[in-house]
């Protein structure tokens, strides 16, 4: 099994490792993981989420850092014109549409997860503006809608 000899015991410099890869690189929980056999596996990363209340609020923080990374990210990934062009079987050079448009999921979806995850920092601002200082009851509403739909009624 591929997971044999994984640690699964919890230890605080084994948190904060992972924390501090958690924070410092755009991969999944699941990669990064998979990938460092000193690290347990996912399932019990998680499940120490659950179990650790320190190590919770150590992920989370980890977590907004990570969104940090990311949209410094987007910003490379914006102004990066690198790839953006290529040589067409003529030898022209032509826009090379699939990897802008590689660029363009990259930051959606780095910007969808900023604003999921730290939704009062990047979220869509919901601006309230208050019309009127009139409060009506249902009542008196019900009544105004009534009153309009005769008027419309009687024109026609």
């Amino acid at each position: 099994m591929a997971d044999m000899g994984r640690p699964s015991v919890y230890t605080d410099q084994l948190a904060k490792d992972i924390c501090l890869e958690i924070s410092t690189s755009t991969k999944s929980v699941k990669k990064i993981c998979k990938d460092n056999d000193k690290y347990p596996t996912s399932k019990t990363v998680f499940a120490w989420r659950l179990t650790k209340p320190d190590f919770c609020d150590l992920y989370n923080t980890a977590r907004q850092a990570r969104v940090e990374l990311m949209v410094d990210e987007m910003l490379d990934i914006s102004d990066d014109v690198s790839h953006d062009s290529k040589l067409n079987a003529r030898g022209e050079q032509v826009c090379d549409a699939e990897y802008v448009a590689r660029s363009r999921l990259r930051i959606d979806t780095r910007k969808w997860l900023a604003s999921k995850l730290m939704p009062k920092v990047y979220g869509e601002k919901q601006e309230v503006v208050q019309t009127s200082t009139t409060h009506m009851t249902i009542s008196e509403h019900t009544q105004d809608i009534k009153d309009a739909a005769k008027a419309y009624e009687k024109a026609e």
